[in-house]
């Protein structure tokens, strides 16, 4: 997510020769640590408050975080009339869970009935009653996909797929949280949150061909053998399709390939199910490719020449960011800083069923080049076994019940105005990954990314700048403060 790391554990490392001294001196202004109620109440004798103007420019942010093994993987196309179309689509490697052992018996006696790509069905984002269409391709066995990579999903990985389309499937994003009954060998099951897609009888006959050797067809002798031979699937929706799912490919309870066969060995006929799991073996195995193409007002908004918008055009990552300036700061004097909280606000009747509010939203600072960020080291990290870490709960950036986005940047502002440290431009943004720093106390600064901060392309948010017409509230900073006499 960060253009330069370097950069940005440089930075940090340098507060952190600070952290302590300004923390003793600030603490009691924090709410977020005092508590709400301490907040003395605004009564324009001893407390103030006062609400500075920030200004914001609509930029396109490439996020440059990997796709975790762990992440749900977007599939889709969407046509969102405000901000353009995207598109996505996945590749994911599968696994053997029992190599050296020949998992069908009697390689001479299997007829296969059928073969299924389950996937758990997590979420849906745009129109979900309409009809999607997924299809699956096999991925070409000379293709460099390879699950010792963790690939990012703002970048096109480039793996060519063989051309027969393997299998597809029709459905209504709403409907798979309906139960769907499933019959084997007598026995009746309902499972929901599935889909599953009917793959090719003659793609199952290949892993019955495979044995346990380390030959020519020895997919079942190790992992690294297997995936000489089958490199996985490439998951794509078709054209006409609306709407975005998002799956979970690392539940190997729901997703799975299985072939349903019978098999005779030694003299009884008997049915079976071999089933073929997404397994992390290694860093990766999966990759998601996400292509955004800007339109309506938001392609507008993006190409103006104007540096403060009366709107800012937020999605979730891969997607967009806002750059903040909050001038009135420069000249703001030293005061005792009680609340200082930045406020954004989405514009009513901009967001409805089908598009809807990212769940929270991620800021941090720019340097003067604007190819550094740098996290909130006094409002945003807290400890954790040791180490210093983002906390979301601290800073904020949740979408709360009156659906505003506050962040609470207290000892930051008391800081500028007291230590007249530089105002620096924010970033607000609604990344998959967040950023925190750890190990730091000494002079070494570590950079890693986390479970997911947003779901990859999951909402969007169309927010008032500080001076959109007719809406109740546009982005601003609000500081309730005392006056140092």
């Amino acid at each position: 997510m960060k253009k330069s790391r370097a950069a940005a554990v440089t930075l940090v490392t340098a507060f952190v020769l600070n952290i302590y001294f300004f923390s003793s001196c600030t603490k009691i202004n924090s709410a977020t640590e005092m508590g709400i109620g301490l907040i003395p109440p605004v009564d324009n004798v001893h407390t103030f408050e006062a609400k500075l103007p920030a200004l914001v420019d609509n930029r396109l942010f490439s996020d440059t975080s990997n796709h975790l093994f762990t992440d749900l993987m977007t599939i889709g196309m969407l046509n969102d009339p405000q901000f353009g179309s995207v598109a996505a689509e996945g590749y994911v490697q599968f696994s053997y869970p029992n190599y050296l052992i020949y998992p069908f018996l009697n390689k001479d006696s299997v007829v296969i009935d059928s073969v299924i790509l389950q996937v758990a069905y997590e979420k849906a984002y745009g129109d979900t009653l309409a009809n999607h269409t997924l299809e699956v391709y096999e991925i070409n066995p000379t293709a460099a996909f390879s699950d010792t990579v963790l690939y990012k999903y703002a970048q096109n990985p480039n793996f060519s797929t063989l051309a027969t389309r393997l299998g597809t499937k029709t459905f209504a994003p709403a409907a798979l949280k309906d139960s769907t009954t499933l019959i084997f060998d007598g026995d009746t099951a309902k499972i929901a949150n599935v889909i599953r897609i009917p793959l090719s009888n003659s793609f199952g006959q290949r892993f019955v061909s495979y044995d346990t050797s380390s030959g020519p067809l020895g997919a079942y002798h190790s992992d690294s053998l297997f995936k000489t031979h089958f490199k996985g699937l490439a998951l794509k929706s078709e054209t006409g399709t609306n709407s975005l799912v998002h799956l979970n490919l690392a539940n190997n309870t729901k997703s799975h390939i299985t072939i349903y066969c019978r098999v005779t060995n030694n003299g009884i006929l008997d049915t079976m199910a071999v089933s073929f799991i997404h397994a992390q073996v290694k860093a990766g195995g999966q990759a998601n490719y996400v292509r955004r193409t800007p339109a309506g007002d938001y392609n507008t908004y993006l190409t103006n020449s104007t540096a403060a918008d009366d709107k800012l055009y937020l999605q979730s990552a891969p997607g967009s960011a806002g750059v903040i300036t909050i001038p009135a700061l420069d000249t703001f004097s030293n005061a005792v800083i009680h609340r200082a909280t930045l406020v954004l606000t989405p514009i009513a009747g901009t967001y409805n069923g089908n598009y809807w509010l990212p769940d929270l939203l991620y800021l941090d600072r720019l340097n003067t080049p604007q190819d550094s960020a740098f996290t909130f080291e006094y409002d945003a990290l807290s400890s954790s076994s040791g180490y210093l870490q983002y906390n979301p709960t601290l800073i904020g950036g949740a979408l709360n019940g009156t659906k505003q986005y506050v962040f609470d940047i207290t000892r930051y502002v008391q800081n500028l105005v007291t230590n007249k440290t530089p105002n620096m431009k924010l970033r607000v943004s609604a990344p998959v990954h967040f950023d925190f720093y750890y190990n730091y106390l000494g002079s070494i600064g570590t950079y890693s990314e986390t479970a997911e901060f947003n779901i990859l392309s999951h909402g969007r948010a169309i927010i008032a700048g500080a001076n959109t017409a007719n809406v109740k509230e546009g982005m601003h900073l609000q500081i309730i403060y005392s006056k140092i006499k």
